[in-house]
């Protein structure tokens, strides 16, 4: 069949092409003054007709899909747009601000009639009066950790192990014939004493008055489970005035741990018992945490976490022990008070070092109750902590905070100027507000950033260099002599020293790295802190 060939322009444009005879230009042409190119006779049969159609059809969808291309960019334009002209109007609206100088310094002339402007007048005065020129445009200054620290390091092992571990063996300390043999009743006395003059006095998790009283009315201690955590914990403590050694520190710790434990499954879903369990479980955690149980410290964090939002609903006013008439009243408050706070930090650090969650850190507001009959250094380090959360409660604070722990991880992070002049303007504000007998120094003392940054900047590399590795040797020698010479660990056999700590996915040459020594903790705080510092003083 012959089939009449439309012109180019036509065929392009999907437009039906009239023309008298096939040696005139078409219609279309003449009225559009184009030049109309025929495609000439030519004999089509059935088949060549369907491949024409296909093709007409493909090159319809490719223009479809080029139009929907274009409606999208256009949509994208008019929102960035709509956008600017936003910006725009915004910074059309900034008031705008009289300053003059006054007897030397400069003053504002313009009122500010809300907070609203006082946050606009603030950032617009950080903008253009700032020494730093354009450093404080919204650009930020990013820092990429070249290294991971030491902290980083001992929380990258602890996390490891705890992967490795997925039953944990039976100690070698243990049901031990040390504890059969020798009558471990006649220790309780000393450890209680240990631990409420170096453990309590900066953590006061038991109230001392009370406990005391309770503890000579006991007939049997040992069946006791506060006193049982009390002395667990007091065994394995890091403190001078303990008399064992590694070996039965963890012999007689193992002793009052599991007797502990067994009293404490047995009671702690029983309501009546639910703040006993609490503070048992939070005493514990020192002897869980050095003995490196790391799954056990998760548990039991876990639960101390429910049976303190259980004793929430059960005493709503716990955070008000300061305003009871009934001094008992108050003693149990300010008591549950403080093991609830305690709880909520023990499982946020250990879902850090363990899960590394680093966003589930919660800011407390709750000023702590001072008892009048605590030693006076438990009333200083309470009063110590209520300052700081008044600190950490801060907005600009909680941003440094978030971003430090970033940073800690390694993770790139982001800041700005004004995040430096706002935490330090935050901080010296606290500082002066904090009484003299809590500051290590004097206010006069007081260092600003900026003037840190240019005496560091103006010392010698070489110079910094060499006074950085003689104190971090005097430093060294120091924490060496603070731990028990059964966990020095040397660094030629140490198991990190072919661990690449640049590779975050670096895998541990054994399962039972630190098992074999009495204080698995300090053995492995011993061994990073020793290979981080050989990093160091060999760079």
């Amino acid at each position: 069949m012959v089939r009449k060939i439309p012109c180019q322009y036509c065929k392009i444009r999907r437009r039906k092409c009239e023309r008298n005879n096939e040696s005139e230009p078409c219609l279309r042409c003449i009225k559009n003054k184009r030049k109309c190119v025929p495609q000439g006779h030519i004999l089509i049969s059935h088949s060549s007709s369907d491949e024409e159609e296909e093709i007409d059809e493909k090159q319809y969808m490719e223009l479809c899909q080029q139009v929907d291309k274009l409606q999208l960019g256009i949509k994208e334009l008019e929102i960035n747009l709509n956008k600017q002209k936003a910006a725009n109007a915004a910074v059309k609206q900034e008031p705008t601000w009289d300053l003059h100088f006054k007897n030397g310094q400069l003053m504002l002339g313009t009122k500010i009639n809300d907070f609203q402007e006082l946050a606009l007048y603030r950032r617009s005065f950080l903008r253009y009066l700032s020494p730093f020129g354009h450093t404080f445009q919204t650009s930020a200054l990013i820092f990429e950790p070249a290294s991971p620290g030491l902290l980083k390091r001992i929380i990258c092992v602890m996390g490891k192990l705890n992967g490795l571990k997925n039953g944990r063996k039976k100690s070698i300390y243990e049901n031990s014939l040390v504890t059969k043999c020798l009558r471990p009743d006649i220790y309780l006395d000393r450890l209680i004493n240990i631990y409420f003059h170096c453990f309590n006095n900066v953590v006061p998790l038991v109230h001392e008055v009370t406990f005391r009283r309770r503890y000579e009315s006991l007939k049997n201690k040992l069946d006791d489970p506060v006193t049982l955590a009390i002395c667990a914990t007091a065994c394995v403590f890091i403190c001078p005035h303990s008399d064992f050694d590694s070996h039965e520190k963890r012999f007689f710790g193992e002793y009052f741990y599991n007797r502990c434990m067994d009293k404490l499954i047995n009671m702690f879903d029983e309501p009546e018992y639910y703040l006993e369990s609490l503070i048992v479980a939070n005493i514990l955690q020192c002897f869980i945490f050095v003995t490196l149980r790391l799954s056990e410290s998760k548990k039991w964090a876990t639960i101390a976490v429910v049976l303190a939002s259980n004793l929430k609903q059960i005493y709503p006013d716990y955070r008000e022990g300061n305003k009871q008439q009934n001094y008992a009243t108050r003693v149990l408050y300010s008591t549950l008070h403080r093991n609830c706070i305690f709880a909520h930090i023990v499982l946020c650090l250990i879902e850090l070092c363990v899960d590394h969650r680093i966003d589930n850190f919660e800011t407390f507001v709750e000023l702590l109750d001072i008892l009048p009959d605590e030693p006076p250094f438990t009333q200083g380090m309470v009063e110590l902590a209520n300052y700081i959360q008044k600190l950490e409660s801060h907005p600009v604070m909680k941003s440094i905070f978030k971003k430090s722990r970033y940073a800690f991880f390694g993770e790139t992070t982001e800041w700005t100027i004004e995040d430096v002049i706002s935490f330090e303007s935050v901080v010296i504000d606290w500082w002066k507000k904090l009484p003299e007998y809590f500051k290590l120094a004097p206010s006069r003392v007081l260092v600003r950033s900026i003037d840190a940054l240019v005496s560091v900047m103006s010392l010698k590399e070489s110079t910094v260099t060499l006074k950085t590795k003689i104190k971090i040797k005097e430093y060294m020698d120091e924490f060496s002599n603070s731990i028990s010479p059964e966990h020095h660990i040397s660094s030629k056999t140490s198991p990190l020293s072919s661990v690449s700590w640049a590779n975050p996915e670096f895998t541990l040459p054994s399962q039972d790295l630190y098992e074999l020594y009495p204080l698995p903790a300090e053995a492995l705080i011993f061994d990073v802190v020793q290979t981080s510092v050989t990093d160091i003083t060999n760079v």
